[in-house]
């Protein structure tokens, strides 16, 4: 695998919080690089998980590396002159995926824990300080938002909450005594 497909595939699960299918099957017109955004659409090879079709928003960083440095490649965007055959996936990155993290200290990480990491990343951001709301990730991970809060929701922060709903940011007139 050469080492921009494998850029890609690490990109689509750590900054989109991909499944492996959407990762493989993955088409360049799903891509809306002027807004930012990846709206996964069904395709004749793809029917999604949940059945409903879902958009993404794109990390800076993923968007100028599709837009810079791999590019928009038909028909298909990972190993565009692989075709489908009998197996599920067109193509298949664990091998060189998993000898990548081997080789960097972290083979317990597996395609499914790019999600996870998506996920938990997103939810440990508050939503009061512009975090997304848990509806907003469960929707971008493609998920019903009982799924999401069972799994992810214990990783908000909860501290200061009571004082966030609280402060006055003015200084409150000093009480006048009671005679």
């Amino acid at each position: 695998m050469r080492s921009r497909d494998l850029k890609y595939v690490l990109y689509c699960g750590f900054h989109a919080g991909w499944r492996a299918l959407e990762i493989v099957e993955s088409v360049p017109w799903w891509f809306d690089l002027d807004n930012g955004r990846v709206n996964l659409r069904k395709t004749p090879t793809i029917d999604f998980k949940d059945l409903e079709e879902r958009w993404v928003p794109m990390t800076a960083e993923f968007q100028m590396f599709v837009r810079d440095q791999y590019g928009l490649r038909e028909p298909f965007m990972l190993h565009p002159e692989k075709a489908h055959g009998k197996n599920r996936y067109r193509y298949d990155f664990r091998r060189p995926f998993y000898e990548y993290m081997k080789a960097q200290g972290c083979e317990w990480v597996t395609p499914h824990i790019m999600r996870h990491t998506f996920a938990s990343l997103l939810a440990s951001m508050d939503p009061v300080l512009g975090g997304p709301s848990d509806f907003e990730i469960a929707t971008w991970m493609g998920i019903d938002l009982r799924t999401y809060q069972r799994t992810y929701a214990k990783l908000r922060p909860r501290h200061g909450v009571l004082d966030k709903a609280f402060h006055c940011p003015l200084p409150l007139p000093e009480p006048k005594p009671f005679h």
